[in-house]
């Protein structure tokens, strides 16, 4: 993390928002740690104390900025964040509508953890949908049998991968920080989240051949991508490689220009986040709920 990537990030939310019609500005936020470096209660102490320094800042609430689980946290981090709120604004009876992600015991809603990827799914879906688009790229329309690769098996790559198997989708390979795994005959995600709590990683899944490198998996050949983990992993350097015919962004900036303009030489279809991303009508429903 730098402040060049948390300003970028901030200027897209901007525009998300803005494409929308959502009446939310644009920010970003976050903590240059390893959270892999520290304990729970070392996560919470400095989980809170952000919190804090961002209250008396007046950087956060209801009617000022409304974080959300990004790379790194979920449900348990935001969670601190709205009783270290609330504790901090005894008086705010919407205090709870400061953060959104939380868990449902706390005020979250329902479906809000798979909304970004199941936003992905939908945009990508209607993309497949279009016969033009299709023919064009040698496929039938619809989702039904494309092979799909998805790097990311966070809260977004599950989600995304999990409608697209559920839709009569192949996922041919999964991919992890620790390294990708491919299947021409398919993988069930639901098996492989499995598999990598019990030993720890996607290696060795059976039926799988592993694949070292987790950026290897942006390059096999694939009806459909989805970069759901970091920005910036497809660009100048290796889209020359992608054999994908569609790429559907999931994550936040996963292609830099670079990328995009040799893609778009190469006829490949991007779908950008804008376009696929339900997810900040969904937040706007979800935050408007929070609060009550």
């Amino acid at each position: 993390m730098n402040q060049d990537e948390v300003m970028a990030l901030a200027a897209l939310m901007t525009y998300k928002c803005a494409i929308v019609d959502v009446p939310f500005g644009g920010g970003k936020g976050g903590i240059k740690i390893n959270p892999k470096d520290f304990t729970t209660y070392e996560l919470e102490k400095i989980t809170r104390r952000y919190t804090s320094e961002l209250v008396k800042k007046n950087f956060i609430g209801p009617a000022i900025d409304v974080p959300a689980p990004d790379y790194g946290t979920g449900e348990r981090e935001m969670s601190w964040i709205v009783d270290t709120y609330a504790a901090m604004n005894p008086d705010n009876i919407d205090a709870a509508g400061c953060v959104t992600g939380k868990p449902v015991s706390q005020g979250g809603v329902n479906g809000r953890r798979g909304a970004t990827g199941l936003g992905v799914f939908f945009g990508l879906r209607e993309v497949c949908n279009m016969k033009d688009e299709m023919e064009t790229r040698g496929l039938t329309t619809g989702v039904e049998g494309k092979r799909i690769v998805v790097q990311g098996l966070g809260n977004v790559g599950y989600h995304s991968a999990k409608y697209f198997q559920d839709a009569g989708s192949k996922l041919i390979a999964l991919a992890e920080y620790e390294g990708a795994i491919m299947n021409e005959d398919g993988l069930d995600v639901d098996a492989v989240v499995a598999h990598r709590k019990a030993t720890g990683s996607i290696f060795n899944f059976p039926g799988a051949t592993n694949i070292a490198k987790s950026g290897d998996a942006l390059e096999l050949e694939c009806d459909i991508l989805i970069p759901a983990a970091l920005e910036n992993v497809i660009n100048g350097e290796n889209a020359p490689r992608v054999k994908a015919k569609i790429v559907g962004e999931a994550a936040n900036g996963p292609l830099t220009p670079e990328a995009d303009e040799i893609l778009l030489e190469k006829g490949v279809l991007v779908v950008p986040r804008y376009v696929p991303e339900c997810r900040w009508c969904y937040c706007f429903l979800f935050r408007m709920a929070e609060k009550s």
